[in-house]
């Protein structure tokens, strides 16, 4: 990782981590099993293996670090994603986090690395990412968006429902002989999660609800997921790794300085 965790340009928002993504795609004639790709991963057996044969499609699950893994095979590609096991760890209904984002991808880096050291033959390499950061209502995660959007100006009390998209592709060197572009897709929006706790009252015949008490959590929330040109036919075996801490470098710039050139 470079030194863009300590710029001053930095908008130092304590992302959670609600899912990690790698994305192989397969050179023609090469292929995987889930199964074999999640033990190189995780250097454990999955605890649960499936098939469907008429779609191609192979699954094999398991924990990894106490978190849950599921790696994905289809013909021509290979999802590795890592998901909260634990309902301990919404934040509220519907928002379940892995924990502190940089220390999560910290641990997805050391088995996405275990994959790549074995050279699988690959045209194209994905990360993608899904982060939140709980905030005190709309408008405080509008002014969070505002500091990563310098390109957009949110009206922070007069609107709601904002989403924004954006691919702004750069192009990276590797070494003196290689250079590949790179897409850095990312959507910014602020999410309202409803939750309601309900308390039940029983008596001879039935059990109906007394009391419905309803709350609202706001999160400033990114997708990201960047990923090597599609025009490139082949990544080169021995600068796969380097693409990959790339890709973790340039998702790391993203969450931490927002939409730049």
């Amino acid at each position: 990782m470079s030194d863009i965790l300590t710029s001053e340009n930095a908008a130092r928002i304590p992302w959670q981590a609600e899912q990690l993504r790698c994305t192989s795609f397969f050179e023609p004639l090469f292929d995987v099993t889930a199964e074999s790709a999640f033990r190189v991963f995780t250097g454990s057996e999955p605890t649960h293996i499936s098939e469907n044969r008429q779609q191609a499609v192979q699954t094999a699950t398991g924990i990894f670090n106490n978190f849950k893994l599921d790696v994905v095979k289809i013909p021509g590609r290979l999802d590795m994603v890592l998901h909260s096991s634990d309902e301990s760890s919404a934040l509220s209904p519907g928002v379940s986090v892995l924990g502190p984002w940089t220390e999560v991808a910290g641990v997805f880096d050391g088995g996405v690395r275990a994959w790549l050291q074995t050279q699988p033959k690959l045209q194209r390499l994905a990360l993608g990412t899904i982060v939140a950061d709980e905030v005190e209502d709309r408008v405080a995660g509008y002014r969070v968006l505002n500091q990563l959007l310098p390109k957009v100006d949110i009206d922070v009390e007069h609107s709601s429902d904002f989403f924004y998209q954006i691919n702004r592709p750069r192009l990276v060197q590797f070494g003196d002989q290689l250079s590949i572009k790179i897409n850095r897709l990312s959507k910014w929006s602020v999410a309202a999660v409803v939750s309601h706790t309900m308390t039940v009252v029983a008596n001879e015949r039935f059990q109906r609800p007394s009391n419905v008490v309803g709350s609202i959590r706001n999160y400033s929330r990114a997708e990201l997921d960047l990923s090597t040109d599609p025009e490139v036919l082949e990544l080169p075996a021995a600068q796969i790794e380097a693409i990959w801490e790339k890709l973790v470098d340039l998702a790391h710039e993203l969450l931490l300085k927002g939409d730049t050139a």
